[in-house]
C-alpha cells in the first residue's frame, strides 16, 4: 500500500504542475495511436449509454472515482481520479480510461474530456491480484474550469464519469468492463462550485 500511494503522489504533482490539455506522450505517433483508440471506443460505446454498468454492479474488483479542487496561480482545476482496486481476480496490465459528459468540454479549458492511463511503451501498466503486493490503479487528470460556465447544467453533469477498464487474464485471453462511475466530489470542490454558481 505504501508503494502504491507513493507512485500515486509523485504521479499527481507531475499532472498537476504539467499541462492540464492532453498532449502526445512519444514523438513517433504509437501513444497517438493507442490514445486514440482508446478514445473511439469511450465515444462508440457513450452513444449507447446502457452499456455502462453501475459501480455497483461489479463484482471482480472495486472501481470509484474522485472529483477536487486545485488552486494554483490563481487558475482552478478540478482532478478527476479513477481508481481500481480490491481485485478478487488476477487482472494484468489494468488500462483504466474515462470520459466525461460531452458537453462539460466547452465548460473547462480543454481539447477534450478523456484520459487514458497508456503510455508509449505499455510497460507501466499495472498488474493487480487477490492480496497482491500493489493494492490498486488510478489515472487521473485536472482540468482548467471556466469558472464562468459553471451553471445548472455544469452541476448536474460534472460527476458523471464514463470508465472503460480493460485487463488481460493469466490466460492472455481480454476482458473489459463499461461502468457509469458517478464521482464522489470534495468539499473544497463542492464549496467553489458553490460560490462560484449563478444566483
Amino acid at each position: 500500500m505504501k508503494q502504491f500511494f507513493i507512485v500515486f503522489t509523485c504521479c499527481i504533482v507531475f499532472f498537476l504542475t504539467g499541462c492540464t490539455q492532453n498532449k502526445t506522450a512519444s514523438s513517433n505517433g504509437e501513444f497517438t495511436a493507442l490514445r486514440q483508440k482508446e478514445m473511439n471506443i469511450l465515444l462508440d460505446k457513450i452513444n449507447d449509454k446502457n452499456v455502462f454498468v453501475s459501480a455497483q454492479s461489479i463484482k471482480d474488483f472495486n472501481v470509484r472515482a474522485e472529483a477536487d479542487l486545485y488552486i494554483e496561480d490563481n487558475i482552478s482545476r478540478i482532478v478527476y481520479n479513477v481508481i481500481v482496486d480490491e481485485a478478487k481476480i488476477h487482472m494484468n496490465n489494468v488500462t483504466i480510461s474515462f470520459l466525461l459528459e460531452d458537453n462539460m468540454n466547452v465548460k473547462q479549458v480543454t481539447n477534450d474530456v478523456f484520459f487514458t492511463n497508456l503510455n508509449d511503451d505499455g510497460k507501466t501498466l499495472t498488474d493487480l491480484q487477490p492480496d497482491g503486493e500493489v493494492k490498486g490503479t488510478t489515472a487521473f487528470r485536472a482540468f482548467i474550469i471556466n469558472s464562468s460556465s459553471i451553471d445548472q447544467e455544469f452541476l448536474e453533469i460534472y460527476k458523471k464519469v464514463y470508465v472503460h477498464i480493460s485487463w488481460e487474464n493469466p490466460d492472455k485471453t481480454h476482458r473489459s468492463e463499461f461502468i457509469l462511475v458517478n464521482a464522489e466530489p470534495s468539499k473544497k470542490l463542492m464549496n467553489y462550485l458553490n460560490e462560484n454558481k449563478p444566483v
